[in-house]
């Protein structure tokens, strides 16, 4: 049995993760046996053990980029898993080049253990205006291997007008695939989906490290915090001038009455949920240059909520 991968790509915060639970549902009502490959740039778990919840065999890749410094790694999962399920889906790290894993499946179809599935990159268009020149160079070298787009959220209120928004991806890259749209958590049309394979398009950029853009610090909270506290507490962590470059927040805090509050946020859209389970630890994807700054702020604003006891 030859392996169908599936590339689930898209910047940070897009909303790949929902997008993958709503794909694995519909992979299982199908009777189609399935694992998903899940990269995170450094935070360890996070978004795992909620996949695991939902798709049961989940596989990590973590500590880095799976386009730069942890392409092995990731071929050898593939090639260990590869005739043991019908499909795997791949969930890289928001920041991802699509020329890396088109290499990858080329060493994996040399060996005949797997052939292309669908390549989409999820794009939330409440968020693309707000995206640097490198964090849209990212977004472009993902654009560069998709067989389709689909906009994410847009049943969330003040959704931007997608021509607008296509337009914008137009000029990252004029060969664009079929564009469709999705609501926050789910989008129907998989069988549609899974004939449009990606093809590697050429584009004049240079080739990323991810690696040496971007960094992940944590820090960990030990004072329970309530819904409202730790709502504030990312509040003013994306507010601050001393988070400039700050693309992503995740992590879990502990919740004051017990379990934990599961913390995400992406540019100024900020979420605290209930978790069952957690680590205590905020996880920081930014640039390189601003991650000491993280830490001081983390000091400050955990100092001030002391204070507040």
């Amino acid at each position: 049995m030859k392996t169908k991968i599936d590339l689930v790509t898209g910047f940070l915060g897009a909303g790949k993760t929902s997008f993958i639970r709503s794909y694995a549902d519909w992979l299982r009502r199908q009777g189609t046996s399935f694992a998903v490959v899940e990269n995170d740039f450094g935070a360890v778990g996070v978004d795992t053990a909620a996949l695991r919840e939902a798709c049961g065999d989940v596989f990590e890749v973590s500590g880095g980029c799976i386009c730069c410094s942890l392409t092995p790694n990731f071929t050898e999962l593939l090639l260990s898993l590869c005739g043991h399920y019908e499909r795997i889906v791949v969930e890289p790290s928001g920041v991802f080049d699509a020329a890396a894993f088109y290499s990858i499946l080329d060493v994996l179809k040399r060996r005949g253990a797997a052939e292309p599935g669908f390549c989409t990159v999820v794009v939330d268009p409440h968020s693309l205006a707000e995206l640097d020149n490198a964090s849209l160079a990212v977004l472009q070298s993902q654009l560069a291997g998709a067989g389709s787009i689909v906009w994410s959220k847009c049943d969330l209120p003040d959704v931007p007008d997608l021509s607008a928004c296509t337009a914008l991806l137009h000029t990252l890259l004029p060969d664009l695939p079929p564009v469709e749209t999705a609501s926050t958590r789910d989008f129907t049309d998989f069988a549609l989906l899974q004939t449009r394979a990606g093809r590697l398009r050429s584009i004049e950029t240079e080739k990323l490290n991810h690696t040496a853009l971007y960094f992940c610090p944590f820090h960990r909270v030990e004072r329970p915090l309530t819904r409202a506290q730790a709502e504030r507490l990312l509040e003013k962590i994306v507010a601050s001038p001393e988070a400039d470059g700050l693309l992503r927040i995740k992590g879990t805090v502990p919740a004051a009455g017990g379990g934990f509050w599961a913390a995400d946020s992406v540019l100024r859209a900020t979420g605290v949920v209930p978790a069952a389970e957690g680590s205590g630890v905020l996880y920081f994807i930014t640039r390189r240059a601003q991650a000491a700054g993280i830490g001081r702020l983390m000091e400050r604003l955990l100092g001030e909520l002391d204070e507040t006891r």
